[in-house]
Order: structure tokens, then sequence, then C-alpha cells
């Protein structure tokens, strides 16, 4: 076998998607190198942008709390818990508690002291307010992508009644109960031909 057939069938087993090759899927590898090629950057640009306009409405929406109570003062721990919480909410789609453990900048040894549990725990604070607010913003519903179901059939406007009444199906009797003998024992059974 020349040096060309070699390199030509090595390259047809690597592009085979497994021990067979199916008619039409020489291509398939190609498709599918074109979508990540494509589609990948395009949702990674998508999704920065994304996280961008949460942390926008999350700031907007502070600005708003800020604006209804100015004589309020909150510390910053409590403003970063509050946008992201409202962006955790929108982006992550959470379930409006925050994490179980602080993010990563709250876990440091400077916060083992009484002002840095205090700010663990205004991070906390502003977090849960911060998924109220997205939660009463109505934004979640705009940015969740409605799904179809598989094998689900539509809710029916009026509920289907059920037949008056249930109707048995003629089928063979079952056969009469044999009696029994005395005390119970069955009667010996009859003598074969």
């Amino acid at each position: 076998m020349g040096r060309n057939a070699t390199f030509l069938l090595l390259t047809l087993c690597a592009l085979a998607p497994g021990c067979q090759l199916p008619i039409g899927s020489g291509f398939e590898i190609f498709r599918y190198s074109t979508r990540n090629l494509v589609e990948a950057p395009l949702y990674a640009g998508g999704d920065c942008v994304e996280r961008m306009r949460d942390r926008k409405l999350a700031k907007a929406a502070w600005e708003a709390i800020v604006q209804s109570h100015p004589d309020q003062l909150y510390t910053v721990h409590y403003v970063r818990g509050f946008e992201d919480g409202y962006t955790d909410y929108l982006y992550a789609g959470g379930n409006g508690e925050p994490p179980v453990v602080p993010p990563f900048e709250y876990r440091k040894v400077s916060y083992e002291t009484p002002e840095g549990v205090q700010a663990i725990e205004d991070w906390f604070a502003g977090f849960r307010r911060g998924t109220a607010a997205a939660r009463a913003s109505g934004q979640r519903e705009l940015i969740v992508l409605p799904v179809s179901l598989p094998g689900t059939a539509p809710i029916p406007l009026i509920a289907p009644q059920p037949p008056p009444h249930p109707t048995v199906p003629a089928g063979p009797s079952l056969p009469m109960p044999r009696k029994l003998g005395e005390a119970g024992k069955e009667p010996a059974p009859p003598a074969l031909p």
C-alpha cells in the first residue's frame, strides 16, 4: 500500500464516529466542527452580555432602593450581596437563598474577626434582599427560555367528565364454586375411567 492510500485510510479512521462508518457520516465531523467553531463563541459572547445586563439591572435596582430610602446607610458588603443576589436570581436561576459559603473574598483569613463575620452576615442579608427585589421585578419570566417537554399532552380547558356508569365487558362466566366436604376438607376427586 502506498503512502497516499495509508494516509487516506488513517484519515478516514480518525474521522469515523466509531467502529462503523454509516452512510453520510464522513461530513458529520465537519458539520459538528463548524457548529463548535461558530456556536460556542457566539454562546460565550451572549453569556457575557447576559451577565453584564443582569449586573446592570442589579445596579439600577439598588439605585432605586437608595433613592427611595436616602436616609438609610448600608455597608459595602450589603451592597455587594444585593447585586450578587439579584444577578444570581436572574442569571443562574437562583432560588432566593444565598450559597452555603460566601464568595472567596470573604473566606480569607482577614475576615476571621468580629468585623469580618459582620461583613459576611451583611453580604448574606444583602443577597437575600437582592433576590427578593429580582423576584419582585418580574424580569426572570422574560429571561427564562421556554421549553417544550416531550410526551406531555396539552392541558384541556375543560376537565373531562367520567362516564355515567362503568361498563363491564361481557366475557366468559366464571365457574361455580365447589362445595367443600365435611369439616372443610375437599371431596375426593372423581375416579378416572
